[in-house]
């Protein structure tokens, strides 16, 4: 950074410039021995505040220097696939466009001088930028310069990130909005340029008490259409008990697109579903009714004369378990912090899976909100499964393609929450699906922690790079989840603000937008 002073000076009568006419004032004053000390301080308070005020010029100086070098930044992403299309004057010229595009507006800068250098695979720029003064130009400095440079390197590198968003009741409000924000102000920066558009790719995994998969999937092959799974015959069905046909017989509902988590240990691992191995397949979450005053009572118990049937292990049993859904009337309504139903807990919408067009990651960030309880696991193999070239999500490129990194950003404002009165993704605590069949919340949410990290590592192992944040979480073990789950410690934040979220999530693209640039 350099300083050009202005060399024009005034002349003004006899005394020539204000500064001289200030000094020979000050001069004249400080020989007069008539003169009183308040007099000689008022005129001492005049270099103070000029010294202050070179100090703050100086500091926006400073700023405003990272300012321009995103701006060059970000030119040089666009323009390295530009470099084998455009002559140097054409590039030149789209370069000094550019850069004043990204320059942030009402800055006051100009863009005094920019040079262009290049190659079949690489693009430098060296531009001098200067911006206007407010305290320097009293001392004749009307501007500061501001040298900045940038090269970035076509390589053919790829990103594939998965936003693993906590979308659960606890983020309502100006939590989730923040996270909206970031997430727009994340996804805009990374594709903000022509590069970006065919290097990186984005799914947007939000979870809640559980992960929707998309109710459009219904009838894929990695699903259990015939009931194979052992999980079918969980909670007392008889056996070839189908849960898609008691949906089908549901009036008022449908299924949602949440599916149970496998049983361990295909719940912390990316094997593909298998028809062989039918506990490979995944189960769509079905909540039973429940008796009147439960949670989940959606059915009125009174309009026929089958019981409750199954569901929380009771011994009522019909001889048809399937009677009292048939034609049956779901009464879909909020309650305790879901919705009733057999789609309990399934409150998220739906994932978005990697995908190079920006305006459908807006979308489905758009569309998140904030209701539910909090399945970290869920999230964290979810947000795994959209990376990975296997079923049930297959846009991402092989392990072992070189130049391709895997990164999940897992964002969470609480601990996981587990309630064994209630139907979750491993169905009734009394089938000991976490590996206890406890019935004390404490201890389930330990085990789903345990799972949560045995996820992270195995992701981890797999080559994804795990980056975590921790958003205003008061919970000592939650927080230890997150550390632990990052792939260093170096990438594991805490914040404790939506305006120190917003931040954060702006320095997390940065840092992954610089993979692409070279310094």
């Amino acid at each position: 950074m350099s300083v050009e002073r202005s060399e024009g000076a005034h002349k003004n009568g006899r005394c020539g410039s204000p500064a001289r006419k200030v000094r020979r004032g000050m001069l004249l004053l400080l020989a007069d021995r008539r003169g009183n000390l308040s007099t000689v301080a008022a005129f001492m308070i005049l270099p103070v505040m000029m010294f202050i005020g070179i100090a703050v010029d100086l500091s926006l100086a400073y700023n405003k220097r990272f300012r321009a070098q995103d701006a060059a930044d970000s030119t040089v992403l666009t323009l390295v696939k530009e470099v084998g299309v455009e002559d140097n004057s054409k590039l030149k010229a789209r370069a000094q466009k550019l850069m004043k595009a990204n320059l942030p507006a009402g800055q006051a800068f100009t863009i005094n001088d920019l040079e262009i250098s290049r190659t079949p695979a690489k693009v430098s720029i060296d531009a001098t930028l200067s911006y206007k003064t407010a305290f320097l130009r009293l001392a004749h400095i009307p501007s500061i310069d501001v040298d900045v440079t940038s090269e970035a390197v076509s390589d053919g590198s790829t990103l594939e990130i998965a936003l693993v968003l906590d979308n659960s009741g606890s983020m309502a409000g100006s939590r989730i909005d923040a996270l909206k924000q970031a997430s727009r102000d994340f996804t805009e920066r990374l594709f903000g340029s022509a590069s970006a558009a065919d290097a990186i790719s984005i799914s947007v995994v939000p979870f809640a008490g559980m992960v929707n998969i998309g109710s459009q999937h219904r009838g894929a092959t990695w699903l259990d259409m015939k009931a194979l799974n052992t999980e079918f015959q969980e909670m007392g069905l008889a056996p070839g008990v189908n849960r898609w046909d008691l949906y089908d017989g549901l009036k008022n509902v449908t299924w949602r697109g949440c599916v149970e988590a496998r049983k361990h240990p295909f719940d912390v691992d990316d094997i593909p579903a298998n028809v062989v191995n039918h506990n490979t397949l995944w189960v769509p979450s079905f909540a039973p009714d429940e008796p009147s005053g439960s949670a989940n009572n959606y059915l009125n118990d009174s309009s026929h004369s089958h019981g409750w049937g199954w569901g929380w292990g009771r011994p009522s049993q019909p001889a048809d378990p399937m009677a009292k859904y048939k034609d049956a009337y779901a009464d879909i309504r909020s309650t305790s912090g879901t919705t009733s139903g057999p789609n309990f807990l399934c409150d998220s919408d739906p994932i978005t899976p990697l995908t190079t067009d920006k305006s459908r990651i807006l979308s489905a960030i758009n569309a998140m909100s904030a209701y539910g309880g909090t399945n970290m696991h869920l999230g964290i193999m979810w947000g795994w499964r959209t990376l990975s070239p296997a079923q049930p999500f297959t846009e991402g490129r092989p392990y072992t393609k070189t130049d391709n990194a895997k990164i999940i950003v897992l964002m969470s404002d609480g601990a996981n929450f587990a309630n064994s009165n209630y139907y979750s993704a491993y169905n009734y605590s009394k089938y000991g699906r976490l590996g206890t069949t406890s019935t004390n919340s404490s201890t389930l949410v330990s085990h789903m922690n345990e799972r949560t990290l045995e996820a992270c590592t195995n992701a981890k192992e797999a080559g994804i790079k795990v980056i975590t944040i921790a958003f205003a979480i008061d919970d000592s073990a939650a927080r230890n989840v997150l550390s632990s789950c990052a792939s260093n410690t170096s990438l594991a934040y805490t914040v404790n603000s939506s305006s120190e979220l917003v931040a954060k999530f702006e320095e997390i693209a940065k840092g992954l937008q610089k993979m692409r640039i070279a310094y």
